[in-house]
């Protein structure tokens, strides 16, 4: 059956649902809009073939292949734990140097995700930081050298592309050393196009060259090279550069057009306009179902009356469905995570793991642990847990210190804040660590919670001893003075919380 100018225009358009079962107004906005793109979040995750089934569901009911598409980069930002292998951040991937770790994260995730009936990876990160604080990258980016990134990045795209899954290299043009989340506000950066192109813009080189299936654009404005816009409505950056300077071929993605950076400038509806005429393939609108309605609504029009071109708009559908074409076939069997990943991860977490400041008391031996009281400061990462995957021994992160702690034989005392403390958090802190003699931070991200900056001024305040450990945010040392130890795993997951508990007690 021919496609009719909707369906044609329904390939552009990447949605979020909610939940974890099928639910009615979920057909009701597919069928609607004829979209043929979901993104899968933490909030539709249950189990691996949970989302089988729910991708599955979807299909029958729609009567048409759709391209399921996730975010998953490792670390920080893993949306289907327990369906794949929790690998440390991209940043302790870099640190241990080896590009085959790069490599196999790639083919591992291939894996596990198309068996989940996964075709499309929101991934890796190509960022490059630098020594500025970035509270939206940081960690997940592979390092400040953007050699090193371009080559960790080009193995990871190489093995999850040999395993049938499309990758993504974002954030276009590179956003490492933005000093704003996008997500909840719009950056600006003062970099001109030639110091992008010497710097952030190298591994994307890198990832066209070796044949990146797609290619997300960032939503920064870049003054210096198109004021006024962000880069997701600038043609000048996604079409003058992307498409014909640097000769990409295949599909560029938009990022999410429900952010923070985006919805304080335009409406849900005018960014899918401009997005698509700056150049974009694919569009996405990943969490109303009204916005969803609204932006295809928008779109439709814009072919309608000339705003944008059908032209253009068959161009993109023949990019998007030569991508797609690639990955015909699903691996059968049962979901899950490859038995050889959490060996890597481990293997990742410790080469990576680093001591960052030393006052001369690490390794802390059991006999110096046992003199005096011990307090466990952490972060409760049940706060974010209907967003961010949190495994589940930190559920409840007693579970995780007490077994530690005690096979040293060290009654330890714990005291939680939220991820970002109020008032009450660091009153309660304080208060646990008065005349203590080891105080043990977890800190999350003092630079964008300043709850954590009070609570590390007060372990070192009260504590005669402080051990800093800085789970999100490594830049995190600028709030710790030198008689503090720092200890990093660059990241939360297990296998980093592991080797970083190795480093301080062994």
């Amino acid at each position: 059956m021919s496609e009719t100018f909707k369906d044609i225009v329904g390939h552009q358009l990447v949605f979020g649902i909610s939940g974890t079962v099928l639910m009615p107004e979920t057909v009701s906005v597919f069928k609607d809009t004829r979209a043929r793109g979901l993104i899968l979040y933490r909030r539709n995750f249950e189990s691996a073939a949970q989302v089988k089934k729910l991708i599955a569901d979807l299909e029958n009911a729609l009567g048409y292949r759709i391209y399921a598409c996730v975010d998953h980069e490792g670390g920080r930002v893993i949306m289907l734990g327990g369906g794949v292998t929790n690998f440390p951040d991209n940043y302790c991937v870099g640190l241990a140097g080896n590009t085959e770790y790069a490599r196999k994260h790639g083919e591992i995730e291939a894996k596990e995700l198309r068996a989940m009936g996964i075709d499309v990876n929101f991934s890796p990160v190509l960022d490059v930081i630098t020594e500025a604080y970035n509270p939206g990258i940081m960690c997940r980016s592979y390092g400040k050298d953007p050699e090193l990134v371009a080559k960790m990045a080009v193995a990871r795209i190489q093995g999850m592309q040999s395993g049938g899954i499309s990758a993504t290299a974002k954030h276009y043009p590179g956003k490492g050393h933005a000093t704003s989340d996008a997500h909840l506000k719009l950056p600006y950066i003062d970099s001109t196009i030639e110091e992008m192109e010497n710097f952030h813009l190298k591994p994307f080189m890198s990832a066209i060259e070796a044949g990146v299936d797609m290619i997300m654009s960032s939503h920064p404005c870049y003054r210096k090279i198109d004021d006024g816009v962000p880069a997701t409505f600038s043609r000048k950056i996604i079409s003058q550069f992307l498409r014909y300077k640097y000769g990409f071929k295949g599909v560029i993605v938009s990022d999410d057009l429900e952010m923070g950076a985006i919805s304080e400038v335009a409406k849900v509806e005018e960014a899918m306009v401009r997005a698509s005429l700056a150049g974009h393939d694919v569009l996405l609108v990943c969490h109303s179902g009204d916005a969803q309605r609204r932006a295809q609504s928008a779109l439709l029009k814009a072919y309608e009356d000339g705003t944008l071109k059908k032209t253009d708009l068959e161009k993109s559908v023949e990019r998007i469905k030569t991508a797609h074409a690639r990955r015909k076939n699903r691996t059968d069997g049962e979901p899950g995570p490859v038995p050889e990943g959490q060996k890597i991860a481990i293997e990742i977490a410790e080469r990576s793991a680093a001591i960052l400041q030393n006052p001369g008391f690490l390794p802390v031996k059991p006999a110096e642990l046992a003199k005096g009281k011990t307090v466990i400061v952490y972060p409760r990462f049940t706060d974010i847990s209907e967003t961010v995957m949190i495994e589940e021994v930190f559920g409840n992160p007693n579970k995780y210190f007490k077994p530690i702690f005690e096979k040293a034989c060290v009654k330890a005392e714990y005291s939680p804040a939220g991820v970002n403390p109020t008032e009450d958090d660091i009153k309660a802190v304080s208060n646990a660590l008065e005349g203590a003699n080891w105080a043990f931070v977890m800190c999350f991200d003092a630079g964008l919670y300043k709850g954590w900056e009070q609570i590390l001024k007060a372990a070192r305040q009260k504590a005669k001893h402080c051990v800093i450990i800085p789970t999100r945010d490594p830049y995190d040392v600028r709030f710790v003075d030198k008689n503090a130890a720092i200890v990093t795993g660059y990241g939360f997951r297990k296998c980093q919380m592991d080797a970083v508990m190795k480093l301080i007690i062994g």
